[in-house]
């Protein structure tokens, strides 16, 4: 299988692993290890773009930690690695123990730089085939080809010829793919894809934009159940604001209800969601990101 991994602290690190490629707010470098594709994803800014650092991390299947500098990012990527429940690993450049004891970070290893993408090509995870979902952070026009869409296969697979729907309920039409530059007829989960399609103008799709089998249509209400890091913790109460991160999707929330673990955001725009997805919560202050949800119930008005 293919993978996305995020490298969300060393650019060199990523450089090592593959050849750069685009980049909207998320940097793009893209290799190859034993016949699988490699995507790596790097924030564009670890100081100004939060919402990046989060969108790395959620549409990853690893995390790569790099200890190459130990600072105020290191321990917030690591808090952030605490909230989810995906293989972490970590270079052996600086010894991290006393950070990691005040972390909860359950699937992790540690190795040096050189094993790395050996590492990562070889992990394997059970994924559900019987949905497909392609979550597009880029769309563009090319002369003789049409509407192309960039992004990443979360769920299933996509192939040549398939009818997908974007949010607003448009048929998009598979006319072809590519990955890592090479023409293939079809694409499984955490495979970064380029696709040509037709129906639809790059204007109609923007960052964040779900193709799927079946409509998923944009909300602007959703509950979900949230686990909180303890460090500088944060009391999510009716009425507070935050950034909420969902893959390639980023808006302002408001807290309206809250009961334990449960609450219920409304969003300053729609995001199209499916029951189970995951998001991060941020805030201003140092740790940023300091709340994992996965989405129990969508409603409210439809955009």
């Amino acid at each position: 299988m293919d993978h996305i991994i995020a490298v969300p602290l060393d650019v060199r690190l990523a450089e090592r692993i593959g050849k750069r490629g685009s980049e909207n707010s998320l940097i793009h470098y893209n290799g190859v290890c034993s016949g699988e594709n490699i995507t790596v994803l790097v924030p564009s800014s670890l100081q100004d773009k939060a919402y990046a650092i989060a969108e790395s991390l959620l549409v990853s299947d690893q995390i790569v930690i790099s200890t190459n500098d130990v600072d105020k990012f290191l321990g917030e990527i690591l808090l952030a690695c605490s909230l989810l429940n995906k293989r972490i690993i970590i270079t052996d450049d600086n010894s991290i123990d006393d950070l990691l004891s005040n972390v909860d970070i359950k699937n992790v290893e540690f190795t040096n730089r050189d094993e790395i993408l050996t590492k990562v090509a070889g992990y394997k995870i059970e994924t559900d085939q019987s949905k497909t979902r392609v979550d597009i952070d880029k769309a563009f026009p090319v002369k003789g080809i049409g509407t192309v869409l960039l992004g990443v296969v979360t769920k299933g697979t996509v192939s040549v010829h398939d009818k997908l729907f974007s949010g607003s309920g448009r048929e998009v039409q598979v006319r072809s793919i590519q990955a890592n530059d090479k023409d293939i007829e079809r694409a499984s989960i955490y495979t970064r894809v380029g696709l040509a399609v037709k129906g639809v103008t790059d204007e109609e799709i923007p960052k964040g934009e779900v193709l799927s089998k079946s409509v998923i249509p944009p909300v602007k209400r959703i509950k979900a159940s949230i686990s909180a890091i303890k460090v500088n913790a944060e009391d999510v109460s009716v009425g507070k604001s935050y950034t909420m991160v969902s893959n390639f999707s980023y808006t302002n929330v408001t807290v309206i209800s809250s009961t334990g673990n449960n609450i219920e955001l409304r969003l300053d725009r729609g995001i199209q969601f499916e029951l189970g997805d995951e998001i991060l919560l941020l805030r201003e202050r140092m740790p940023r990101i300091f709340a994992h949800g996965v989405i129990t119930e969508t409603g409210g008005q439809e955009v």
